[in-house]
């Protein structure tokens, strides 16, 4: 059997190696890289704007959980700060 699994650049081997253990045929292809943005104006609006609002949150992996909650801190807003530890969130990671 062969699978392909496509994800980050620098993504874990967890899945691929247990694959590999039982026998498949593993090729990977980096599809994104994971990068944090740096805090425009433009970005601290719009993140001022989301937590200004009763918003659930999607996000997808704990890294990117640690990067929005460190760019939300570059807001130097406390109330934004302590408003982004209780919205309602899934992170499926």
């Amino acid at each position: 059997q062969k699978v392909l699994i496509v994800r980050g650049e620098s993504g874990r081997e967890l899945m691929a190696d247990g694959l590999r253990a039982a026998g498949v045929i593993v090729a990977t292809v980096p599809a994104y890289r994971r990068s944090v943005p740096v805090l425009t104006e433009a970005l601290a609006q719009q993140l001022r704007t989301l937590l200004q609002g009763d918003n659930d949150w999607i996000i997808t992996s704990s890294e990117a959980l640690r990067a929005l909650v460190a760019l939300v801190a570059q807001l130097d807003d406390p109330a934004l700060v302590e408003k982004m530890r209780h919205p309602h969130r899934i992170v499926p990671h």
